[in-house]
């Protein structure tokens, strides 16, 4: 048994801050809706995908043992608004150092506070739906934590469930849709690593593994599930994992490393644009041909061929600049929740005042349209 204040000692020590938690703080901004399928995972819930999600701040203020008050930062903190609305905490830990507990005891009651109501003399808090997502586990890593908090002579205590990353495999992760863990999956093969470095034949199928993952979310990406952008994203993402992770074997980081890193460089806008572009022609072609043929055979043909080819070009141009304009308009967003001023974000982008301020104005108007919805209103607008 430890004493909160022997834990607060510890804490001092501890750097709780890593690359991962990077990652999960990227994917959580840059892919929002991949977090549902985990929320459902974790609590058993029936979200659609469809539900708005709001971002909230992730640093908090307390007021530690020792009275000096103390910033500190959760990796999530969000509201999920569907048929009602439900507070989300996450965090993502790397090893259990004995800390984690006490760690979200302080980030709930903090969000608690912040988000309670005073009515007269009754101040009333509800604490968020916590979870723990761990990368690596072992034998003693618990299903879910527990917190018991007493007060005169009553007492509660609530549950936090514990997701362990390394027992998902592949073919559950695509099932399930929980592509906000495929960064992480290579901590499954963690424990190999030494073996994997040193052996062709091992490497091999390490990085036939991963050929499957991009494989896999290519077909979502046709499927319609995951966006071009979100794809990319994960692929970069697990990309910044096995380097970081595998930073003492060099073959795996190489091999995986520039596999994946490959794969994000055969992804980039143009490619985007031009299929929008192919695609509109096609439909542009069919249109055209299908009203030509009703006008007279031969004459209405090429008419109809003619304009369908314009068609085609005009709204492939549109959608594959609105799909180009939708990749900048992640990024502005992504500032705006991290706490950015308009003019802060002009002079990081390096891009033009009135640009930014539109989109920042467009997004907070429309705070359930995606950036690609954002994107085709700034372009219709143009056009008009």
């Amino acid at each position: 048994m430890n004493s909160t204040k022997d834990i607060y000692q510890n804490l001092s020590d501890i750097n709780t801050n890593t690359p991962y938690d990077d990652v999960f703080r990227t994917l959580l901004v840059d892919c929002t809706r991949f977090i549902i399928p985990i929320i459902n995972e974790v609590f058993g819930e029936h979200y659609t995908g469809e539900e708005t999600i709001i971002h909230h701040s992730d640093y908090h203020f307390i007021q530690g043992v020792n009275e000096r008050k103390t910033k500190i930062e959760s990796d999530s903190n969000i509201t999920l608004i569907g048929i009602d609305s439900k507070h989300y905490h996450f965090e993502c830990q790397s090893n259990s150092d004995g800390t984690m507990i006490v760690r979200m005891f302080e980030y709930d009651s903090q969000i608690a506070i912040e988000h309670g109501i005073v009515e007269g003399n009754v101040f009333e808090v509800e604490f968020p739906h916590s979870a723990v997502l761990y990368l690596r586990h072992n034998k003693n890593t618990p299903d879910y934590y527990t917190i018991k908090i007493k007060a005169g002579t009553k007492s509660l205590s609530y549950a936090i469930p514990v997701l362990k990353v390394q027992q998902y495999g592949i073919e559950e992760l695509f099932e399930k849709r929980l592509y906000f863990l495929i960064p992480f999956h290579i901590f499954t093969y963690e424990k190999e690593f030494k073996q994997i470095n040193n052996n062709t034949e091992k490497m091999e199928n390490l990085r036939k593994i991963y050929e499957q993952i991009c494989k896999k979310l290519e077909l979502e990406y046709n499927r319609g599930n995951i966006s071009g952008y979100e794809r990319n994203t994960v692929i970069d993402l697990s990309v910044s994992v096995v380097r970081s992770i595998a930073r003492k074997y060099e073959t795996i980081r190489k091999e995986i490393g520039e596999y994946m890193g490959g794969k994000v460089l055969n992804y980039p806008t143009k490619e985007i644009y031009n299929r929008a572009k192919e695609e509109g022609l096609k439909e542009g072609l069919k249109e055209g041909l299908k009203e030509g043929l009703k006008e007279g055979l031969k004459e209405g043909k090429k008419e109809g061929l003619k304009e369908g080819e314009e068609k085609g070009l005009r709204e492939g141009h549109q959608e594959g600049r609105s799909i180009e304009m939708s990749n900048i308009i992640a990024v502005i967003r992504k500032k705006l929740i991290k706490g950015m001023t308009i003019e802060d974000i002009t002079d990081l982008l390096e891009m033009d005042f009135e640009y930014v301020s539109r989109v920042a104005n467009l997004i907070i108007e429309n705070p359930q349209k995606s950036d690609l919805e954002i994107a085709k209103i700034i372009c219709k607008i143009d056009e008009q």
